[in-house]
């Protein structure tokens, strides 16, 4: 009997342990917990891959956290068979933990929490206990606690700086300088070593031939007539002439004569800047103390300046509009959007880059009760009238013409008006309301018709104006799924359409709303066309330059370089043979006149 002890004693020394077995300790169900996170994870992020910029897509990305986190929780309380107590212990440092990350997380982090980090930590909880199934209990359960609170806590240690289109966020930690706190140091030091330009010429200035005096060019339809571009850049690769950081901002250059003219954030203050064309140094600043910020795209004003007559007119993200003096950057005048305790800034900001119209000023505020677009005399900024239905717009005024009289075009969330501008009265309208929804693009003035672009897979529609006896008819000629783009612009050219349909470019043909092909990864970039060559510059998501054919039976890239670094929303602009290009963070100019005249200069 003492052998067999003492042979027992022996064994149990030397054999690992099996605390699963062990009297007292529990069997863990891991394998539901296990299932219920791989669902969670294709829940909230393979639809969006399948749908991309649908309601699908938005839809599960909010739902697949909500349902993974509610399923964890009953499977821990119900089916995971630990002990009762450690159930509750478990569950409530999650819960006080997650509370207390929401707290003292960085202000921009709450929904990549709720998006990624509810996952994250459920997922983190379920491979702890499969990992560990031969760990005794109490440290099992030990460092069951530990990964919970380790998972949590890294959210409280980052900042977003901003999403791609897709909403994938970009984080850093927050403690780390951002763009904006780099370029402002930056800034100061070239400041104290006299790095600035100091000359200004305070002549009047003019529109000259092939200037681009407004948010996408003359006619606000991002197209270059009587201008050619080197079309090969691998064997003559655009020049980079100079590349500065800047404040982050979302419009797009104004090219006038041999100056630029922008809008970014600096710190507490909204800039409007005139940059020397040739260097891209600052010529001059005007400064209004306001910030606008949100998580999707960050910090900054929204808009492009618009020149006219001399002035330069500017609507910020918070809705101040500004006249300023061209020249010398002095303020004429000043008017806020925001007038009454009801009317609040959009959730992505005042967007509309303002559009004058003989002696007037028109933006797009986007409100309810007869008011989404309003003018303003040019000379003084007084009010002058409010017309038009909608209760927020992120697109822009955009100049029609029907049976020989001229209009303005407002496309909101409840219809696309047309309004007289001396008098603001409504000649037509044509109701396609999406409740909720944000829409983005100008309307696209296309012969007797009107292209009106939705996103979240709502689609496009061509509708057609008639002008009989004095009234006026819209009729829909058109519905089309297959082109859905966001906020990035369209061009046309020989009855074909040319930008994404979600984050994938296409071709459209205008006559049938059909598509005539789909190709081609650029993100949510922007596109310009060079209609003279059939030639197609889009400039990426991630800051690449890409030539493509105009050619409506095929997707055909030419040549690619890149242009900037980082996220790129904003609109290429091309004057006089010379590619300006900004984002968020830089901005940079390059040569691309024609191999022939590189060679004459």
């Amino acid at each position: 009997m003492s052998e067999v002890s003492s042979q027992s004693a022996v064994v149990a020394a030397v054999a690992p342990a099996n605390p699963v077995l062990a009297a007292g300790s529990p069997a863990i169900r891991v394998w539901p917990g296990v299932v219920i996170a791989l669902a969670q994870w294709v829940l909230t992020y393979i639809p969006g891959w399948i749908f991309p910029g649908t309601m699908v897509h938005i839809f599960s990305m909010m739902l697949g956290p909500i349902v993974g986190v509610l399923a964890i929780v009953l499977w821990w309380l119900f089916g995971s068979r630990a002990p009762v107590k450690d159930r509750r212990l478990v569950l409530a440092i999650a819960v006080a933990t997650g509370i207390a990350t929401a707290i003292l997380c960085d202000r921009s982090v709450p929904l990549l929490l709720f998006l990624l980090g509810l996952p994250a930590v459920t997922t983190l909880w379920v491979v702890w206990l499969a990992a560990t199934r031969r760990l005794a209990w109490r440290p099992r359960r030990l460092g069951l606690i530990v990964v919970i609170i380790m998972g949590f806590a890294y959210f409280a240690l980052i900042r977003v700086d901003g999403t791609d289109g897709s909403i994938q966020a970009k984080t850093s930690w927050r403690w780390a300088l951002t763009a904006e706190q780099k370029f402002l140091a930056e800034r100061a030091n070239a400041q104290s070593a006299g790095e600035q330009a100091n000359e200004l010429d305070e002549a009047v200035l003019t529109v000259e031939p092939g200037d681009w005096p407004e948010f996408r060019g003359p006619n606000r339809d991002d197209r270059l007539e009587g201008v050619t571009i080197t079309d090969d850049w691998n064997r003559s690769p655009p020049k980079r002439l100079w590349k500065h950081p800047l404040g982050p901002g979302w419009g797009s250059f104004t090219v006038v004569g041999q100056r630029l003219f922008t809008q970014e954030q600096r710190g507490d203050d909204e800039a409007v800047v005139c940059y020397r064309a040739t260097d891209g140094m600052e010529l001059w600043v005007h400064r209004d103390t306001t910030r606008f910020s949100e998580v999707i795209g960050g910090a900054g004003p929204r808009a492009t300046p618009t020149f006219h007559a001399g002035r330069l007119y500017t609507v910020g993200a918070n809705g101040r509009i500004n006249c300023l003096d061209a020249a010398t950057g002095s303020s004429i005048w000043s008017a806020d959007m925001i007038t009454s305790p009801e009317v609040s800034v959009p959730v992505w900001g005042y967007s509309s880059s303002p559009l004058v119209v003989g002696d007037v000023v028109l933006v797009l505020p986007g409100r309810p009760n007869g008011a989404a677009i309003k003018a303003y005399d040019r000379a003084t900024g007084k009010a002058l009238w409010s017309a038009g239905e909608g209760t927020h717009s992120y697109s822009s005024p955009q100049l029609a013409e029907f049976d020989g009289v001229p209009q303005v075009l407002a496309v909101t969330d409840v219809a696309l008006t047309s309004i007289a501008v001396e008098s603001g009265d409504v000649l037509w309208d044509y109701s396609w309301g999406t409740a909720g929804m944000q829409r983005v693009l100008q309307p696209y003035v296309d012969g007797d018709g009107v292209l009106i672009c939705t996103y979240f897979g709502i689609g496009t529609r061509r509708v057609r104006v008639g002008h009989t006896a004095g009234k006026w008819s819209v009729t829909m000629d058109w519905e089309s799924k297959d082109f859905k783009p966001y906020f990035n612009d369209l061009v046309v050219l020989d009855g074909y359409a040319y930008g994404f349909d979600s984050n994938i470019f296409c071709c459209l043909d205008l006559k049938t709303g059909k598509r005539a092909w789909k190709g081609g990864r650029y993100g949510y970039g922007q596109v310009l066309l060079v209609a003279d060559q059939k030639l197609l510059l889009v400039l990426s998501e991630t800051g690449e330059a890409v030539l493509l054919k105009a050619d409506p039976t095929r997707h055909t890239e030419v040549c690619r370089f890149q242009a900037l670094e980082g996220k790129t929303w904003n609109h290429p602009v091309i004057v006089r043979g010379k590619l300006y290009v900004r984002n968020a963070g830089e901005m940079a100019c390059y040569d691309v006149s024609p191999a022939e005249s590189v060679a004459a200069k």
